[in-house]
C-alpha cells in the first residue's frame, strides 16, 4: 500500500469535502466510485482521479487490489460496502460517528470521524477540525493518523463506543440546535420579523458557552423563576406554534432542575 495513495466509495459531502483536503494535502486519489455516474465524474475531473460507476460488485474487478479506500456512505450501506470490499485485501476505512469498526477477514479495517456538519457549497477549514480514529491494528492506526495529521493536528483516538458518545453530542448539540433555528426561523417569518436579528445573540450565547461553560453561561426566566414570563410565552406558544409548546416546556423544566441541583 503506498504511504498516500488510496481511493474513494462515495461522491456526496463527505466524500467531496475529505477527498478534496486530501488531494489537496499531497495524497493521490485513484478512483472516486459512486452509484451515480454525474457525481462520480464531477468529483474524479476535480481531483485527476479515475471514476467508476453503476453497481459496486461490477466495478470491483476494475479496483486496485492493495490499496486503501475512503468510504464515505450512508450508515446503513457501511456494512454491505466492507462486506464486498473485503476481497480488494487492502484498507478499509469508513468515516461514520456511530457505526463500528467492521471486522473484515482479508483486509484490515478503521475509522476516520470528523466532528463536524458537511454541507453542499460550503469549504470547511479541516485544520480546525477534530478528527477520531480507530483501527483493527497498529500499524494501520499509525498511517492513518500519519494520514490524518495531513489535514488536521487535531486528532485522537478513539474506539467505537466513544465515538459512538461523541456522535451522540454531536447529534445533540449541532442537529437539535440547528432545529430550535428552524423553529424560531418560522416563527420569526411568520410575525415579519427579522431572523438575521438573532444571530449575534445566537453567536455570543456560543462563543460564552465554550469560553466558560454552558452552565454559567445560562440566562433567562428559567433561571430567573420568572413565571409570568414564562405564562406569556406560554401562551403564545399555544396560539402560534402549538408543536413547540411541549419543548418549551421540556426545556424550561430542565433550566429549573439543572438551577435547583447547584
Amino acid at each position: 500500500m503506498s504511504e498516500y495513495e488510496l481511493s474513494v466509495i462515495g461522491a456526496g459531502r463527505v466524500a467531496t469535502q475529505l477527498a478534496t483536503a486530501l488531494h489537496d494535502a499531497g495524497v493521490q486519489i485513484r478512483y472516486i466510485y459512486s452509484r451515480n455516474s454525474e457525481k462520480a465524474n464531477l468529483l474524479a475531473s476535480r481531483l485527476a482521479s479515475s471514476s467508476l460507476s453503476g453497481d459496486l460488485a461490477d466495478c470491483i474487478a476494475s479496483l486496485p487490489l492493495h490499496t486503501a479506500y475512503l468510504i464515505c456512505v450512508p450508515d446503513d450501506a457501511i456494512p454491505s460496502v466492507f462486506q464486498q470490499l473485503d476481497v480488494v485485501q487492502g484498507t478499509l476505512i469508513h468515516t461514520a460517528g456511530a457505526v463500528a469498526l467492521p471486522q473484515c477477514e482479508c483486509s484490515h479495517t478503521g475509522v476516520l470521524y470528523p466532528l463536524q456538519t458537511f454541507s453542499p457549497n460550503r469549504t470547511l477549514n479541516m485544520v480546525e477540525i477534530p478528527f477520531f480514529i480507530e483501527a483493527s491494528d497498529p500499524i494501520t492506526l499509525q498511517w492513518l493518523q500519519r494520514l490524518v495529521q495531513r489535514l488536521s493536528p487535531h486528532v485522537n483516538v478513539a474506539d467505537s463506543a466513544t465515538r459512538q458518545w461523541l456522535h451522540l453530542l454531536g447529534v445533540i448539540t449541532n442537529n437539535f440546535t440547528n432545529h430550535l433555528l428552524a423553529e424560531a426561523e418560522q416563527i420569526a417569518q411568520q410575525h415579519g420579523l427579522p431572523f438575521q436579528s438573532l444571530r449575534p445573540l445566537v453567536e455570543e450565547t456560543i462563543l460564552k458557552a465554550f469560553e466558560t461553560s454552558p452552565t454559567t453561561a445560562q440566562t433567562g426566566p428559567a433561571l430567573r423563576g420568572d413565571e409570568s414570563t414564562i405564562a406569556k410565552h406560554q401562551r403564545l406558544l399555544a396560539e402560534a406554534a402549538p408543536d413547540l409548546l411541549p419543548l418549551y416546556n421540556l426545556f424550561t423544566e430542565a433550566i429549573r432542575k439543572r438551577q435547583r441541583s447547584k
